[in-house]
């Protein structure tokens, strides 16, 4: 059967009435690994995307190490050797299916890459004896670390399947390399590698650019990396400072090398990984008795000792010796410490996450090595975010991005020029729409997928055009395109159809700016006879509809609700300030208002349904019928402790709960692209009024799903609980048996790892033989 891991997330009793705002739903947690049967220790060195799957080495008192995988149902993992004495895990894929590090044979170590089905394979060298991998991309495709070549020198190296094992060389009269780390695409590498001098030095490599020294902390002679953020503008690592301590860093192209410190007392300290957006660092320093300890250092609370921090997870006096690795998203940690409960060293898991009623997180997304980047669509779950980010080459260059929780920030590329943008991306993330410059420096609608690319959408005649939103299967892009005589054209395009002209308001030129869910109705703007620019809906059926203004001459549609019958945007009122609008056949167009000290106002995005709308007066906005129009900044303080601030709302999930944009990232100096969970979590203790609209029913959510789901129920009975889950042809491909302990609501999390796309359903049998079903559909 498939693997799927299930949680309770909470169990609610009945008659208890919540008070506060910030009850907890699901508790921190510390997990000691154990270790493999026969051996006396373990240590991790690190963690699936989601927390499911740990790797590292077990060790026994005569010497020896096996490579492990963990998972919650399975437990530790023997690896194997592949022939040889010792083993070690060193990387993980984001999904846990990929597992890299070395093996110890006769002749010496062997870098490895192990899969389920494969087993291990021996990577081989550069034409030397040894090799060992260190780092592994995302999606396990890219493995870095070190290899002897024909010289017998040990030279970084970056492996593929279809490229083999490629030499990145070293620093300039330096003779040895060695590569720890890598970003999730594969494009940067990170390590150390030996200068003129014979010093080690950290170095970030990218095939454009090769090998660069990052340096090392003033007065220093010597550095080493060993992590580097998702998207590889972020280095963690060590580096000597003037007076030859070993001393954390943090490595920007904008904020050279950080000094992240020492805890309290202590003279050293070793950062060893970093989270997807670069902004929290995880290693080893020691305190003011010399003692090692795991810390976490954030730019707003520096470095903190993880034993103070969870203090209350660690009753026992056992010990969190050291912080190895993080999930991209920082909520699990994972290294080695003292269990004082077995008398050993062991692997730990540290699950940092505290859920409460509070909106959940604001991710600041970083860029793609430059100093800025906006967000401009959301897929429907909010795993998936799409815009443009300066790439840190060429001043402000842009490129188009996809960015996930788990792989960062990826570039998307161009069509052959220099510039690229997105502006929109399907319901489940698979198609993003923008523009990219080609190699005759036009710009041209693009359709990408990651099967296929990016795809040139053509024009209508003339040089160029520019993608703006697509439809929710992804099936329909709109936007504009010249035509021969180089007017700009409102445009529908279909696989089938190609590129349809959607015509103007009697002016020269349109532009489509949103799409309804199945793409029958677009918005955008179009001239009229009198050469004022208006909003406009169109369908096949009616064509282009002028929705008018707020009593001024012009006003333009940026958005559009699912089945097409809300339209919001911008338009100017009698005293010729824009306001943002919000129309609809039967109330026409509404003023939206401003925020307290604005005079304008600009609508970027609505719901599916319509009832909630964001946009931005160099202030985030968010609107709702009942709430009219609230300043983001001021609803979400409490995650802007910083000094950060929201300062652009571009667009918002169907369902209302995510927004992305663009704002100040206090911690970095930038302005970076945004994503915000703007949903309540479920408190832990509900009163038994909320629970009627739950009896008798099974409810998922989110769905579609992806990663996780979660599922909530009410039962009327303790006692033992069976969870089932049904492909298409009725077959179980997973059960869970477990034990409601309180009557009342609840929740159960399930990671759906182990599932591949498609419909299942799921049935749960409650205390009492009731039993519920809900259909649950997959994506990938």
């Amino acid at each position: 059967m498939k693997s799927v891991n299930v949680w309770w997330l909470a169990k609610v009793v009945i008659g208890v009435v919540w008070f506060g705002s910030g009850v907890e739903l699901q508790a921190q947690r510390l997990t000691w690994l154990g270790t493999l049967p026969g051996y006396d220790n373990s240590g991790a060195s690190g963690v699936s995307a989601d927390g499911s799957v740990v790797v590292g080495g077990a060790a026994s008192d005569r010497g020896d190490q096996h490579a492990f995988r963990w998972t919650a149902l399975g437990g530790m993992e023997d690896l194997g050797t592949f022939g040889g004495y010792w083993s070690g895990a060193s990387g993980v894929s984001a999904d846990g299916s990929v597992v890299v590090g070395w093996i110890r044979d006769a002749s010496g170590y062997r870098a490895f890459r192990w899969t389920a089905s494969g087993g291990m394979q021996d990577l081989g060298t550069l034409g030397g004896v040894e090799s060992e991998a260190r780092g592994v991309s995302a999606d396990g495709s890219v493995v870095v670390g070190w290899a002897g070549n024909a010289s017998g020198f040990y030279r970084a190296f970056r492996w593929t399947a279809s490229g083999g094992m490629q030499d990145l060389g070293t620093l300039p009269g330096g003779y040895a390399s060695g590569a720890f780390g890598v970003s999730a695409d594969g494009s940067v590498v990170v390590g150390r590698a030996e200068n003129a001098n014979g010093d080690w030095r950290a170095f970030r490599w990218t095939a454009l650019i090769g090998m660069e020294d990052l340096g090392t902390l003033p007065g220093g002679y010597a550095s080493e990396a060993f992590g580097v953020s998702a998207n590889g503008s972020v280095v963690v690592g060590w580096a000597r400072n003037a007076s030859y301590e070993f001393r954390a860093f943090r490595w920007t192209a904008l904020g050279g090398m950080e000094d992240l410190g020492t805890l309290p007392g202590g003279y050293a300290s070793e950062a060893f990984g970093v989270s997807a957006d670069g902004s929290v660092v995880v290693g080893r320093a020691n305190n003011a008795n010399g003692d090692w300890r795991a810390f976490r250092w954030t730019a707003s609370g520096g470095m903190e000792d993880l034993n103070i921090t969870y203090a209350d997870l660690l009753t026992n006096g056992s010990v969190l010796r050291e912080a190895n690795a993080i999930s991209p998203d920082g909520r699990y940690i994972v290294g080695g410490g003292m269990n004082e409960a077995t008398g050993s060293m062991e692997a730990f898991l540290l699950d940092t996450r505290r859920e409460t009623t509070e909106p959940r997180h604001l991710s600041w997304l970083g860029t793609l090595g430059g100093g800025q980047s906006e967000a401009s669509g959301i897929s429907a779950n909010g795993s998936v975010v799409v815009g443009q980010s300066d790439i840190g080459i060429g001043g402000s260059i842009t490129h188009a991005f996809r960015w996930t929780q788990a792989g960062g920030m990826e570039d998307l590329g161009t069509l052959g020029g220099a510039w690229s943008a997105a502006y929109g991306v399907s319901v489940d993330g698979s198609v993003v729409v923008g523009w990219a410059q080609n190699a005759s420096g036009d710009w041209r609608a693009f359709r990408w997928t990651a099967s296929g690319g990016m795809q040139d959408l053509g024009t209508l005649g003339g040089d160029e055009s520019e993608a703006r939103g697509v439809s929710a299967d992804g099936s329909v892009v709109v936007g504009w395109a010249e035509t021969v005589s180089i007017e700009g054209r409102a445009f529908r395009w279909t696989p089938s159809g190609g590129m349809q002209d959607l015509g103007t308001l009697g002016g020269n030129r349109s532009e489509a700016r949103g799409v309804s869910a199945d793409g029958s109705v677009v918005v955008g703007g179009a001239r009229n006879a009198s050469g004022d620019w208006r909003a406009f809906r169109w369908t096949a059926s009616g064509g282009m509809q002028d929705l008018g203004t707020l009593g001024g001459d012009e006003s333009e549609a940026r958005g559009v609700s699912a089945d097409g019958s809300v339209v919001v945007g911008k338009a100017q009122n009698a005293s010729g300030a824009w306001r943002a609008f919000r129309w609809t056949a039967s109330g026409g167009m509404q003023d939206l208002g401003t925020l307290p000290g604005s005079y304008a106002s600009e609508a970027r995005g609505v719901s599916a349904d319509g009832s909630v709308v964001v946009g931005e007066i160099r202030r985030a906005f968010r609107w709702t019928v009942s709430g009219g129009m609230e300043d983001l900044k001021t609803t979400y303080a409490h995650l802007l402790t910083d000094g950060s601030e929201l300062l652009y709302a571009y667009a918002i999930s169907p369902d209302g709960r995510y927004i992305v944009g663009w704002g100040i990232n206090a911690a970095t100096g930038r302005y970076e692209a945004y994503l915000l969970d703007a949903e309540r979590t479920t408190t832990a203790v509900e009163s038994r009024g909320r629970e009627g609209g739950l009896q008798g029913e099974l409810r998922i959510f989110p769905m579609p799903s992806a990663g996780a789901a979660t599922l909530r129920f009410v039962s009327e009975q303790v006692g033992p609980v069976i969870l089932e889950v049904v492909d298409v042809l009725g077959r179980v491909v997973f059960r869970w048996s477990g034990q409601v302990e309180r009557v009342g609501v609840q929740s159960l999390g399930v990671s759906l790892g182990g599932l591949s796309s498609g419909r299942y359903q799921v049935r749960l049998r409650l205390p009492g033989q009731q039993v519920l079903t809900a259909p649950l559909v997959v994506v990938r």
